[in-house]
């Protein structure tokens, strides 16, 4: 069944990427420090589908935003009429690598041993417990009276960044989050694909071991093995890693 809907939308087993965005609709809950908008994703998804590849953005409810786009190796399963509860595993479940905003639909490829790039990441506390996680690409904070983005020190230190936190309660502290823009997640999208399918090794360096022993120093929990912050990422923001 699996095989005959990916033949039926001209996609190939193993050549092709599922991506997905969290947003309040899934619980009806009020706006989340999580959710993010599909649309940012959208350039990298593009210029990943010229390499041979297609892709299929996943959500259980996304009210409103249908991506209408016509690029034929882009399929927006969210709004398929053909979605059934087979085809929300099977097609996680094949995937070569996943792009998400953390969620339980993370763990379905993981499950078969697929990665995940985590983009829009918040859930500070819980980095201890990734795995299939190569490539991280976290949220930032800002200061609204001053307009300066906080260093992660400064966010590890009041706990601004977790998976509860409601945008009301940053808001109330004088803070706001800042999504990953268009172009950060462009480049972790190249990062991940130059990694997953041209097996490019990801290395370690100073800017990302400062972020992780930042972490590992304000709550006592040992770093995720083989997980990296976004190069492009670490290098344009460097100043929010001393």
């Amino acid at each position: 069944m699996g095989q005959k809907f990916l033949e039926s939308i001209n996609f190939k087993k193993n050549k092709y990427i599922c991506f997905f965005s969290r947003t309040s609709d899934y619980r009806n809950e009020p706006p989340s420090i999580r959710n993010s908008s599909i649309y940012t994703q959208l350039k990298g998804i593009k210029h990943l589908c010229e390499k041979d590849f297609s892709a299929i953005r996943m959500s259980k409810l996304d009210k409103n935003n249908q991506l209408n786009i016509k690029n034929p190796k882009i399929y927006d399963y969210a709004y398929s009429k053909k979605k059934n509860d087979f085809l929300d595993i099977y097609l996680l479940f094949n995937c070569r690598y996943m792009i998400s905003t953390m969620s339980g639909i993370d763990w379905v490829p993981k499950i078969n041993r697929k990665n995940v790039l985590l983009i829009n990441f918040v859930d500070i506390p819980a980095l201890y417990q990734l795995n299939y996680t190569p490539i991280l690409l976290p949220k930032k904070i800002i200061n609204m009276h001053s307009r300066k983005i906080l260093s992660y020190k400064e966010v590890f230190k009041k706990n601004l960044m977790h998976a509860h936190t409601a945008r009301a309660t940053l808001d109330s502290l004088g803070y706001d989050y800042l999504d990953n823009s268009e172009v950060e997640i462009f480049n972790a999208i190249n990062e991940m694909h130059e990694h997953i399918i041209n097996k490019k090794p990801l290395k370690n360096c100073d800017l990302n071991d400062k972020f992780w022993t930042l972490y590992e120093d304000h709550y006592n929990k040992p770093r995720p093995k083989n997980t990296f912050i976004s190069k492009d990422f670490l290098i344009k923001n460097s100043d929010l890693f001393n």
